[in-house]
């Protein structure tokens, strides 16, 4: 443009909206060494972000910036490949757990914790038919022992009859081995 219409540098600068020192700037090759061994790493370590491949070539005493490899990779489309996830099946758990299909064959228990106006806890152990949705029992306590709930779960059995499977949320290991034991073949923790 200078040449052609015979104009001096900062009128031509002016007139293309740039800074005379961007016009001077020689520029670089954006294509040298660097750039190359950035690319080759990225390629032999596809699993590495950009700032493991700046270690590695700050470490081969390459001059460049940190910024640099990262935009050297993104424009290269050299962005970390995400390894796919393991897809979980849905509806298959690692436990044993049934699904009630009639009344008595699906009891689950569970805990309830409130506080009374004076603050002092109040422990509830709720038991729960999950066919029909009654309420077994609610027994209220300060404290509820692991000998507490057998006894709960033993008068239930010998009122209703012993369910296909008793299932439990969070219980102590010694309330399950007990209940385990002398109330249902079948005790089923960590369900819902």
């Amino acid at each position: 443009m200078k040449s052609q219409f015979e104009v001096s540098e900062r009128r031509a600068c002016d007139v293309v909206s740039i800074h005379r020192s961007s016009y001077r700037h020689p520029g670089r090759d954006e294509i040298d060494d660097t750039y190359a061994e950035v690319v080759r790493l990225s390629h032999q370590y596809p699993y590495w972000g950009y700032r493991k491949t700046y270690d590695l070539i700050d470490r081969e005493q390459y001059p460049i910036g940190c910024e640099r490899v990262r935009l050297i990779r993104r424009r290269e489309g050299l962005q970390v490949v995400q390894k796919p996830k393991k897809k979980r099946v849905l509806g298959l758990t690692t436990q044993w757990v049934h699904r009630a299909t009639h009344p008595n064959h699906v009891w689950s228990y569970d805990f309830v914790h409130d506080q009374t106006i004076d603050g002092r806890s109040l422990r509830c152990l709720t038991v729960v038919d999950e066919f029909t949705r009654e309420s077994l029992a609610i027994v209220c306590s300060r404290s509820l022992t692991s000998p507490d709930v057998v006894r709960v779960l033993t008068r239930l059995i010998e009122h209703h009859g012993a369910p296909h499977c008793i299932r439990s949320d969070n219980v102590l290991r010694s309330e399950s081995n007990v209940c385990g034991r002398q109330s249902s073949p079948c005790v089923a923790q960590g369900a819902t």
